[in-house]
This record gives C-alpha cells, structure tokens and sequence, in this order.
C-alpha cells in the first residue's frame, strides 16, 4: 500500500515539472537568474505569469551547448498550461527564442 502512495506522490510531483532547452548560459548563473529567466519568457512570450517554486539546472556544462534548465511550478494545472502554450515559442520574433 505504501509503494502505490509514493508513487502517486512522485506523479503528482512529475506533473508539476517541465523542461526548458536552450536557456543561455552565463558566468553567474544561480537557480535564481534561471527562475527569473524562465518568468520573464514565460510572461513576454506566452503571456503567462507561473508561480515557480524551483528552476535548477540539469547535467554538467559543455562548450557551446547550453544546459537543461528543469522547472517546477506550483500547480500541475499551471505545468500543463506553460507546456500547452510553448508551442508559440516556435513562432516567437526573438531570434533566441526560435532557435533554442
């Protein structure tokens, strides 16, 4: 019984996460800067304003690639509805945006 209520936790938990690809990498890049990035894209581009709780990033630093950034938000709802909307991100005039 208990292994099927830790595993409903840890869905619950996945549901509430996505990933960012192509987030740029900077010499002062802290959990904060990647949460204070991934708002500003999120409210510019999708016209979304999520209550991220985390934004960390994932795998170790390789020249010209930037990292994964892995955000976790408040609400599964709000998860559901950033990864809904990302396809605009296709359609962005920010060059960066496009190409990330």
């Amino acid at each position: 019984m208990a292994a099927v209520y830790v595993e409903q936790k840890d869905k619950i938990k996945r549901a509430k996460r996505f990933m960012v690809v192509g987030l740029p990498e900077n010499t002062n890049r802290t959990n904060d800067n990647d949460r204070e990035a991934i708002a500003e894209l999120c409210h510019s581009e999708l016209k979304i304003m999520p209550d991220i709780v985390n934004a960390q990033t994932v795998g170790q630093p390789r020249e010209n690639k930037p990292r994964l950034v892995q955000v976790t938000l408040k609400s599964e709802e709000q998860a559901k509805m950033v990864i809904h909307s990302a396809k605009q991100l296709r359609r962005s005039r920010n060059d960066n945006t496009m190409t990330a």
